[in-house]
């Protein structure tokens, strides 16, 4: 090869490299191996005033019809499963409700916030109860993203 076309070559190679950085630029950095997250999880529907805190116990007046969950998945994975139970126990009766999973789990848009989430009800926790909520949301790659909290409703 002559020293012309081993300049002509470098400087494809190099167009090649300066090509590919400016794509993977504009593509964003969410790959697919991106864990799922859960966010922002609403006591009562996706427009509701009243958040939760995960890891927290959250104090509540009054029971709530649906609980909101809003997640977000990498964009080339779609979501797998979702499993959502509660443990609830009434410190004033010495009892504890027992364990129930949700069956009724609905996929949804929230299309003023541009958001997805999952909205699973009723939620049927009685004033005095203590009850702790677990929603575990797998992607199609099999990787997960987990929320617990605890809600005290105080009459």
């Amino acid at each position: 090869m002559e020293k012309g076309e081993v300049g002509i070559l470098a400087g494809q190679f190099g167009a090649l490299i300066i090509a590919v950085l400016v794509l993977a630029n504009f593509l964003g950095t969410s790959s697919a191996l991106s864990n799922p997250t859960i966010g922002t999880v609403y006591w009562g529907g996706p427009s509701s005033q009243y958040q939760l805190t995960r890891d927290a116990t959250n104090t509540e007046t009054m029971n709530a019809t649906t609980i909101s969950v809003f997640y977000v998945l990498a964009p080339t994975t779609t979501p797998a499963s979702v499993t959502v139970s509660r443990l609830c126990l009434d410190a004033s009766r010495n009892d504890t409700g027992g364990i129930y999973n949700y069956n009724n789990v609905t996929f949804a848009y929230d299309s003023s916030s541009n958001r997805n989430y999952i909205s699973f009800g009723p939620v049927g926790q009685q004033i005095g109860q203590t009850c702790t909520y677990t929603v575990i949301l797998t992607d199609s790659l099999q990787q997960q993203a987990s929320w617990i909290a605890t809600v005290m409703i105080k009459g």
